[in-house]
């Protein structure tokens, strides 16, 4: 198996001036040696995104990170007498973060993960840069494990120096141990050997930390002298497993419990429909989380169109708070008794799947679409949705909708045509419409060739969802493909629909779960239909566990984040108008 070298080029512009030790040959020597065509089978070279600075804000002060930024825009000076910026080290410290960050990703979804980054960090502080190190880079690599569902952090640290940063950012923190092997009293002059397997009381409570100090130098060669077996399994492991135990992938028993939050998101237009709108949406972050602190993450939509509400979505997560099955492993299972606790929540219980089969990836290291054995290659593009508005508003959001390929566009009104017009004066994209049942069979056969006119390529929902004798009539006139939304929530739907349209629109909200969704695709195949995925206005979470089986789906209309101004979460992109979907273990979401 190869091993992920996670790396960034920026990382090699920190350039603190001649002379210093700190130098850009240090990276550069480190990657030339790891590209030696004898280690070209055992590595997968893995280019990071520079992390954005909230990551970094997770562990650092927001005036000390400040200062950084503005000394390097300035040219760059020193911090202290050995802790030099030059006018891209900036640059650098995002590009090593980001590094931390992927590393950490790829680590919990393949096992294990080298990153390559530049400037160092284990020495600095929460407001303070020491040591030629800007940001502890390992910390921010902890914390982005915790939100991953990583409750318990081991920081095994081996340098010859101590890393003091490291120790300050996490001692007063039970979830995270340290160990550090270094020289004392070497800088910074801390880690002496009487706090070895010391204890102290913390905020957080007793926790244990275990130093390695040596009056020599060479460590290793010191603890190996000293002792028949090296460190690492003399203190290192025994540490780690006490601190650490390996999780079973599927233990006999999980108690597992339940929070969850409601999150505000607002849209950057009124979203509106054939059925009205606004720009203010509310769902719930739901989290489930098992005895080793693994949590999976889910989230309802309480839509009012199926006759759910947020206290609905609350009352029924309340309802099933101590019913939680013993072993999220068996998710049919786990489904199944939803179902018959709540069966009138489909919000609720999709919420509860996607968190459950976020906990059963995370446990087992895989994305949930991996679990599936699709190919994430296969996810299509998705669509860009255009709100029913006033022209001139319409315009604007064709011209702010550039990057994505196709568009979707809202009708149902009374001006239908007007709204293709100013569509198609303004863009030559392809275009699918959706009136969300609000034609009647004589408009819908009258707009039959005006859509064709305009070039639509796909046509949504037209008449109410009862009216399926109506809908056969449209199929049937129709050159342009009939999909249908509202007439459609579950697998058993859908034979009722063969020949009166030609295609579904599942939607994790409306059909209640993940495997319900599966389901309808392998239902809809049956019959030679044609498979659609849309959203509500959600979070990335829920976007992200309806991009999961978007391998196996025709087509997409995965905006609902996309569409909203603070999104608190990021995972799947449609960045471009294609579907990506993440490779962390589990749905592979995290908080921004």
């Amino acid at each position: 198996m190869s091993i992920p070298v996670v790396w960034h080029p920026a990382c090699g512009l920190h350039d603190p001036g001649p002379g210093h030790p700190e130098r850009p040959e240090r990276i550069a020597a480190v990657l030339a040696a790891l590209r030696a065509p004898a280690l070209a089978s055992q590595i997968a070279w893995v280019e990071a995104t520079p992390a954005d600075r909230s990551a970094i804000a997770a562990v650092h002060d927001a005036a000390y990170l400040d200062r950084l930024e503005r000394l390097a825009a300035g040219g760059g000076g020193a911090l202290d007498a050995d802790t030099v910026m030059g006018p891209r080290s900036w640059q650098a410290t995002l590009a090593a973060a980001g590094v931390a960050l992927r590393a950490v990703e790829q680590g919990i979804a393949r096992g294990a993960a080298f990153g390559a980054t530049r400037p160092p960090g284990h020495h600095a502080l929460a407001d303070r840069a020491m040591g030629f190190c800007f940001v502890n880079n390992v910390v921010v690599a902890a914390r982005h494990a915790q939100r991953l569902g990583r409750a318990r952090v081991l920081i095994v640290d081996w340098d010859v120096h101590h890393g003091n940063g490291t120790q300050a950012l996490v001692e007063h923190d039970p979830s995270i141990r340290f160990v550090s092997l270094h020289q004392y009293p070497w800088y910074p002059g801390t880690g002496a050997a009487a706090e070895r397997s010391g204890r102290r009381r913390c905020a957080g409570g007793w926790r244990r930390r275990l130093w390695l100090p040596s009056s020599r130098a060479g460590i290793a060669s010191t603890c190996w002298r000293r002792a028949r077996a090296p460190p690492s399994e003399r203190l290192l492991e025994p540490a780690a497993r006490r601190y650490l135990p390996l999780p079973s992938p599927t233990p006999r028993h999980m108690p597992l419990r339940l929070a969850f939050d409601v999150v505000t998101l607002h849209t950057r237009h009124p979203f509106i429909i054939a059925r009205g709108g606004r720009s203010e949406y509310q769902v719930v972050w739901v989290r489930v989380s098992d005895g080793d602190g693994t949590e999976g993450w889910g989230e309802a939509y309480p839509s009012s169109y199926y006759g759910e509400s947020l206290e609905g979505v609350q009352a029924a997560l309340t309802r099933v708070a101590g019913k939680l099955p013993d072993d999220p492993f068996d998710l049919d299972g786990a489904e199944r008794r939803l179902v018959q606790l709540i069966p009138e929540s489909a919000a609720t219980r999709a919420a509860l799947s996607e968190a459950y089969h976020d906990l059963v990836g995370k446990r087992l290291g895989v994305p949930v679409w991996k679990l599936w054995g699709l190919d994430a290659k296969n996810a299509p593009q998705s669509s860009f949705t255009i709100g029913i508005d006033e022209p001139e508003k319409m315009r604007q959001k064709v011209t702010e909708a550039a990057a994505y390929p196709v568009l979707k566009i809202k009708l149902g009104t009374e001006r239908d045509e007007a709204i293709l017009k100013t569509i198609r004066d303004a863009t030559d994209k392809p275009i699918r419409v959706d009136a969300n049942a609000g034609w009647d069979q004589a408009k819908a056969l009258r707009m039959l060739p005006i859509l064709k006119d305009y070039g639509v390529e796909l046509l949504e929902q037209p008449l109410p969802p009862a009216d399926l004798d109506g809908l056969g009539v449209v199929r049937a006139a129709s050159d342009i493909p009939v999909v249908v939304d509202e007439s459609c929530l579950v697998a058993t739907d859908i034979p009722k629909l063969v020949g009166k349209a030609d295609g579904i629109n599942i939607k994790l909200a409306k059909c209640g779960s993940l495997r319900e969704a599966l389901r309808m695709i392998a239902t809809a195949r049956a019959h030679g239909m044609k498979v659609m995925v849309g959203c509500m206005i959600e979070t990335s979470i829920a976007i992200t566990a309806a991009a999961h089986f978007t391998p196996l789906v025709d087509f997409a209309d995965l905006d609902g984040a996309a569409l909203t101004v603070d999104d608190p979460f990021a995972g799947a992109s449609i960045d471009g108008g294609q579907i990506r979907l993440p490779d962390g273990p589990g749905l592979g979401v995290r908080r921004k």
